[in-house]
């Protein structure tokens, strides 16, 4: 990834073994494997996983523009939705992308979950809520300063 990172300005979507590379990546923050960002338990400090960061900022570079359906929603984007889904309750409105994780045990009432997202076990994303991307929710012992933590990762 440092290396994908260092050579970004010159990538796209037609370099394959790049695309590869990264799907890899999001592909282990959407199994919850990896994480963008965590709270160490020891000193309640922000770590930021600054590879699985740059995996979600490079997948737009290198993934190609594709349109993807569910039932009557279409969207064309280069982050197709989650189809990984096991023990999650998410109704009809909710949209989840593909890179966020959401934990068994999850609700996703009408809501967005962006790349890089992670929702722990028992957290009910609520109406018209959106988790932005690389925003980490859930059990307070994993997440006691949601607002340092998005600050943490640039936003303001």
């Amino acid at each position: 990834m440092d290396d994908l990172w260092e050579r970004r300005a010159e990538l796209s979507p037609s370099d394959q073994e790049a695309r590869r590379h990264v799907a890899e990546a999001v592909d282990l923050l959407d199994t919850g494997i990896a994480r963008v960002a965590r709270v160490d338990d020891s000193n309640g400090e922000v770590v930021v996983d600054e590879r699985a960061k740059r995996a979600v900022l490079l997948s737009f570079k290198v993934l190609e523009m594709t349109e993807s359906t569910g039932g009557d929603f279409r969207h064309y984007d280069r982050t197709p939705l989650k189809k990984r889904l096991d023990g999650v309750r998410m109704v009809p409105g909710a949209i989840a992308r593909w890179g966020s994780y959401l934990a068994p045990g999850t609700v996703l009432m009408p809501s967005f979950v962006n790349i890089g997202g992670y929702v722990d076990t028992g957290s009910m994303v609520d109406t018209w809520a959106t988790v932005g991307s690389a925003a980490q929710i859930g059990r307070p012992a994993h997440h006691p300063h949601p607002v340092r933590l998005l600050r943490h990762l640039g936003h303001p």
